[in-house]
């Protein structure tokens, strides 16, 4: 037998003993022992040894190391011969004594190829990751399938035309086709006629992209005070791409880009929304209207007042011309006209100044194009009507100051100069009623 106890002697080599009693019987060749056991000569199974080999084993055991080591390939015989520890001990079943070692010059291509699949696996599972859309916890599973349908179709790394919403809108979500992290800065505008709130709003937002998702929470509002559902102009910078695992092997970072797009911001139908801002539309259409109505019956009122302001001057003018008519003595013709003046002119004047603020008080409660001017005609008539007073005041005082009657040419000094003052007046409160009645209709013809 060979020195090497890794190695199988021929089958017709005599190195084989039968173990039998506490002793052994032999050598024999295993063609002469498979001979006796088929001649029936010695039990079917006995347990057999060779030199150099570590424990005896059934014959079975090893006619099976002979069979299998007949049945390997011709050029892996040399590499692929059974050891002895392939063997099972004498106790052991024939079926658990027989393992072949797979030789190391072919188990290293077996762990090679094992490497290559795990390292594919690995980098597929990678690229997934890379290219699929997450839902968020707070987007709504109707939107993110529209949002995923919608990301499906785009090929270029580009930010998708649509954003979506939180539920109490206080977060936005912008999706990026790109599978990079971007930052992201930008603002949002929308006109008083675009959303639900009938003013204008505009914020500023900033965030980071993480797996095509770009959320936007901290919203610096410029104007507005908070988000409200509408169409908004979209402008945003993306910038400062970075790639991120497997992919930044060989992916160059995507370029920077400034985007400008026109979206909606609303958890309900976009068809929904188009509906409520007409709807919004025409009943500001119909506010707008009946505010152009009361802004010109206030014009109108303006207007109405100076007028009647005009008039009032000359009929007070007219009454101190009667100091003139000589028909009555001099005191009852003072008396007459003074009393008629602060029954019927001078209570006017107060009354008339009286409502006129009142006026003022309401009109400034009202939404009126040009409520500011007309606020200021209304303080222009109150300054009307005081002007008016005191000249008639300043008049009457002179005539009361002496008791003698005035010589007539002095009285007819003061009576020309008092239809003087009241002459600029009334051309003063003539030219304020014609601007008046011209803004009137400066803001347009109603349908």
């Amino acid at each position: 037998m060979k020195q090497s106890i890794g190695e199988l002697p021929p089958r017709g080599e005599k190195v084989w003993f039968i173990i039998k009693d506490g002793a052994h019987e032999g050598p024999y060749a295993l063609s002469q022992l498979e001979l006796k056991t088929s001649q029936g000569d010695m039990s079917a199974d006995p347990p057999i040894w060779a030199r150099g080999w570590p424990a005896p084993l059934p014959l079975s055991s090893v006619l099976m190391a002979y069979q299998k080591n007949e049945e390997v390939p011709q050029p892996l015989i040399e590499a692929s011969k059974p050891t002895l520890d392939s063997f099972a001990t004498p106790s052991e079943s024939p079926a658990e004594s027989v393992q072949l070692e797979i030789p190391k010059k072919v188990r290293w291509p077996f762990i090679l190829a094992g490497f290559v699949l795990l390292f594919g696996w690995w980098v597929s599972t990678q690229l997934k990751m890379q290219t699929d859309l997450v839902r968020p916890a707070d987007v709504t599973l109707e939107r993110f399938r529209e949002l995923k349908s919608i990301f499906e179709k785009y090929t270029e790394a580009v930010p998708l035309p649509h954003v979506t919403i939180s539920s109490d809108y206080s977060k936005i979500w912008l999706v990026d086709r790109s599978n990079q992290q971007c930052t992201f800065e930008g603002s949002f505008y929308s006109s008083a006629d675009q959303n639900l709130s009938g003013g204008a709003i505009h914020f500023q937002v900033y965030g980071v992209s993480a797996q095509h998702w770009v959320l936007f929470d901290r919203l610096n509002f410029v104007e507005g005070q908070k988000l409200i559902p509408g169409r908004y102009r979209m402008n945003i910078e993306r910038r400062d791409c970075q790639t991120n695992g497997v992919l930044s092997l060989w992916q160059k970072a995507d370029q920077d880009l400034r985007l400008a797009h026109e979206v909606d911001i609303y958890l309900g139908d976009p068809q929904e929304l188009g509906q409520r801002l007409n709807e919004l539309a025409q009943k500001k259409l119909q506010e707008s209207k009946q505010s152009l109505l009361k802004n010109r019956q206030a014009w109108r009122d303006v207007e109405e007042k100076l007028l009647t302001l005009s008039a009032i001057s000359l009929q007070i003018e007219q009454n101190f011309q009667e100091l003139l008519n000589r028909k009555y003595s001099w005191d009852a013709r003072l008396k007459r006209v003074i009393d008629l003046y602060t029954l019927r002119f001078g209570g006017f004047l107060t009354n008339f100044m009286v409502q006129n603020d009142a006026d003022f008080n309401l009109l400034a409660t009202q939404n009126l194009p040009q409520k500011v001017d007309i606020m200021g005609r209304q303080s222009m008539i109150n300054t009307f009507g005081k002007r008016l007073g005191f000249i008639s005041m300043s008049l009457i005082e002179k005539l009361q100051k002496d008791k003698a009657p005035p010589n007539r040419r002095d009285l007819q000094d003061w009576l020309r100069s008092m239809s003087q003052d009241m002459g600029v007046e009334r051309e003063k409160l003539k030219l304020a009623a014609e601007e008046a009645q011209a803004l009137s209709v400066k803001d347009g013809v109603l349908e």
